[in-house]
């Protein structure tokens, strides 16, 4: 399974990997789904549905709620960075993996910004990435699911061009911005809106810009932008038959 599977190139990379007979790909995006669906090289053993991994599990879709105690191995790549509700992921994991099946979590650690943002807009904590981590980590065992490892790293993405550079800049704040409450968010006007975004995307370019390297390779100009991230691997616990001993 993989979850926020996007445009479907890395679910296509882990066909050609990993033996199977059927891949469950899903993502919230239509756009991204339309996208893996038209390029899908394994029509025979992917199959690729619009769908929410933190929505409440009875409203998931058919599609994937009939994979209940089934899924082997579920997988995300830089996606649940998203989602402000990770208890709720963790327990709709828990459903779907069988007895034995593992988890494999590649996760984009936000950088603090706090101290960035004028006064108004303390409210918007976000931990250390250590914290994050932490933060997953208890929440796949809230869930009842065993941590084997987990690690933070530290890797760069390579933007080949400025348009690719500013699109990247336009992305980051986004994620900041998914944390405020929708309540908060409803209860504020147009004007204060605009001023809270502007405020974020500052402070999430200083962070980020400040690790973006303009470097000459490969015959172009690329930006090379350090960020953190960290990966958490596990399992479902088995059952185990005491009758069977």
């Amino acid at each position: 399974m993989d979850i926020g599977c996007g445009t479907g190139n890395v679910t296509n990379a882990l066909r050609e990997k990993i033996p199977h007979e059927k891949f469950h790909a899903f993502d919230k995006d239509p756009d991204m789904i339309a996208f893996a669906v038209g390029n899908n090289q394994s029509p025979d053993t992917i199959t690729y549905v619009i769908d929410d991994i933190a929505t409440p599990w009875e409203n998931l879709c058919q599609e994937t709620k009939s994979c209940e105690g089934q899924v082997d191995l579920a997988f995300s790549n830089y996606v649940l960075h998203w989602i402000t509700d990770i208890q709720q992921v963790m327990e709709n994991l828990t459903r779907l993996l069988k007895p034995g099946g593992v988890f494999y979590l590649n996760v984009i650690g936000m950088r603090p910004i706090c101290t960035l943002l004028p006064e108004s807009l303390k409210y918007l904590k976000l931990g250390t990435i250590q914290s994050q981590l932490e933060e997953m980590v208890v929440a796949l065992k809230n869930a009842g699911l065993r941590v084997n490892r987990h690690h933070i790293i530290e890797d760069k993405w390579h933007c080949r061009s400025d348009k690719e550079y500013a699109t990247f800049l336009k992305i980051v704040p986004n994620c900041y911005l998914v944390r405020i409450e929708a309540q908060v968010w409803k209860s504020i006007d147009t004007q204060e809106r605009e001023r809270m975004t502007g405020e974020i995307a500052k402070a999430a370019h200083k962070v980020y810009e400040m690790d973006a390297v303009k470097v000459f390779e490969e015959g172009q100009d690329s930006y090379g932008i350090s960020y953190n991230g960290f990966r958490v691997e596990g399992m479902k616990e088995a059952i185990i038959d005491s009758q069977s001993k």
